[in-house]
């Protein structure tokens, strides 16, 4: 039987996990990182996601699995479930009238019946 707790002679061995913020932007950045989301020539997705996330401050995971299930049109929410969330937790999200004509842009496409950015 043992007496005591090996692993409390690791203690010394064992790195503390650093977190990484990931670097932000300044105000007066903001303007240039605006006209250069307008002027993006590449996947409309990916420009009409960027815009999603300048309006609704999601994380990336998020918005990539966005599902139109989660989508009240009526009271212009986003329910997150719980499962998708960092905190494991339901978050919901206000849409503003210029997410609400994202989504219809998106929808008006096609691309996906269950993802939004798919």
């Amino acid at each position: 039987m043992i007496t005591h707790n090996p692993a409390n002679d690791l203690t010394e061995a064992l790195q503390p996990h650093k977190v990484k913020h990931h670097s932000r932007i300044t105000s007066q950045q903001l303007p240039k990182l605006l006209r250069d989301i307008d002027a993006y020539g590449g996947d409309i997705l990916v420009k009409l996601g960027f815009w999603f996330m300048c309006y609704t401050f999601v994380r990336t995971q998020e918005l990539r699995l966005m599902e139109w299930s989660e989508v009240d049109y009526k009271a212009k929410i986003w329910r997150i479930p719980a499962e998708k969330m960092k905190m494991d937790r339901p978050h919901l999200v206000p849409l503003a009238p210029q997410t609400m004509k994202i989504l219809q842009e998106i929808k008006a496409m096609g691309f996906s019946d269950k993802y939004v950015f798919f």
